[in-house]
């Protein structure tokens, strides 16, 4: 998320493929370490993840400069209600699955 990552990954073609093994990479370690983890440990970094995801989609839709140098403000504005709506998406995904698995009680 540092901005100067996203210019690179827009500008040069080699970032954006490192960019996107390692999403695919942090996703699998992430599955993994989800399915081995307690109620707890997952609401933990769950929750901080998303409160971090929500407020830098908010910092991105209140902010009056642009961030990154390719994007314009309107681009960055729909970044930042993208994050916001994700976070709020994987929320509920999360709490869906855990009632759905009777995990919660």
């Amino acid at each position: 998320m540092l901005p100067i990552s996203i210019d690179r990954a827009v500008i040069f073609w080699q970032y954006d493929v490192a960019k996107n093994f390692s999403l695919i990479l942090c996703g699998i370690n992430i599955r993994v370490a989800f399915t081995k983890s307690t109620l707890v440990m997952q609401l933990f970094f769950l929750g901080y993840f998303l409160s971090m995801m929500t407020w830098i989609g908010e910092f991105y839709l209140q902010s009056n400069e642009r961030l990154c140098n390719v994007y314009t403000q309107n681009s960055q504005q729909n970044a930042g209600l993208g994050l916001i709506f994700i976070a709020a998406t994987v929320f509920f995904i999360w709490m869906y699955s855990n009632i759905k698995n009777r995990s919660l009680y």
